[in-house]
């Protein structure tokens, strides 16, 4: 290839290259930031990368922390496509994604290792924790147990009023504090 034809080849790939980034980006944002708007007014906070003290001289990773009415919720976001096989009492679970198989640890027992390590490091306030899936993904055999789509996360938190109530903002703020 001649350089002229390289020169060439650059100028028209890497305009296409740009607009490709910066959609994808975009995408991205606005993923983000549909999943913050849909929780507003149904959180008093969010806290993103959460890292705290598992009670066991090491720390443990939260993906987010939302404050509800009801207490905090951990959220264990997975990305995940394609048609999924798991339940609560399955050791592996099974992704079935354009023809290919692809087997992940059941997460629902190191979720029940984040809630316990929140609820110990806030103490006297209520933990709860699902599996956030995100992305094209579908449950032939029905979804496991605490295990959401953002649609469904949003139904089952109740709308909050106000600020956070006044025995609960030393907690949120030790929280929010651990957040990356």
């Amino acid at each position: 290839m001649e350089s002229e034809e390289i020169a060439l080849l650059l100028v028209i790939a890497l305009p296409i290259a740009l607009v490709l980034l910066a959609a994808l980006v975009w995408y991205l944002r606005r993923r983000r930031a549909t999943l913050k708007h849909a929780l507003k007014g149904r959180t008093w906070g969010q806290a993103k990368d959460v890292v705290i003290p598992d009670g066991m001289d090491a720390h443990v990773h939260l993906d987010c922390v939302i404050l509800t009415r009801r207490g905090l919720v951990v959220l264990d976001i997975k990305r995940l496509n394609g048609a999924v096989f798991g339940s609560e009492r399955m050791e592996e679970w099974v992704m079935l994604d354009r023809g290919k198989r692809f087997g992940f640890r059941n997460p629902l027992g190191a979720l029940d290792e984040r809630v316990s390590a929140l609820a110990n490091f806030v103490g006297g306030i209520r933990v709860e924790g699902y599996i956030l899936v995100s992305g094209n993904v579908e449950f032939p055999k029905g979804r496991p147990a605490r295990t959401l789509v953002a649609d469904d996360l949003i139904d089952k938190l109740e709308p909050v009023e106000g600020g956070i109530p006044d025995g609960w903002k030393a907690m949120w703020g030790k929280v929010a504090g651990h957040a990356e």
